[in-house]
This record gives C-alpha cells, sequence and structure tokens, in this order.
C-alpha cells in the first residue's frame, strides 16, 4: 500500500488489527513525503491528521482510499 501526503499538514499512519487489539503506530507521513508499507488485503489502516484538525480517514489494503485532507492510500 502507498500512501502518499498532498495536504499541509502531517498525517499519522496507524495498523488497524482485527479484533479487540489497539492500533499500532507505523509512522508519521509530512507533507509531500511518501510511505510504502507491505500489506495483505483485508489490512486496514487509519490515517489522523496530526494537527488540531479533527479529521481522519481509513482505507483498506484491498481498495483505494482518501481523506479530506488530501492524504491518499492505495493499494498496488
Amino acid at each position: 500500500v502507498l500512501f502518499v501526503n498532498q495536504g499541509k499538514q502531517p498525517i499519522t499512519l496507524e495498523w488497524m488489527p482485527p479484533g479487540d487489539e489497539p492500533y499500532r503506530y507505523i509512522g508519521q507521513v509530512v507533507p509531500g513525503q511518501e510511505h510504502s508499507e507491505d500489506s495483505h488485503c483485508g489490512h486496514q489502516f487509519a490515517l489522523r491528521v496530526s494537527a488540531s484538525a479533527s479529521t481522519s480517514a481509513s482505507a483498506s489494503s484491498s481498495a483505494s482510499a482518501s481523506a479530506s485532507t488530501s492524504a491518499s492510500a492505495s493499494a498496488s
């Protein structure tokens, strides 16, 4: 999965494991940066704006998704 931050604020990237396990922090993707993550079909990720904004989105490795902050994720 390739995560691209085309916004103006850092995005926090977390893996959402199945069940009741807590999210696992992967890192931050700063504006203009790309981050690739090995994944399997069905894995889900949370994208969160790191600044004071309250926008968040989730992305699944089986599809593509984008947040309104212009961070995007797509399976490849």
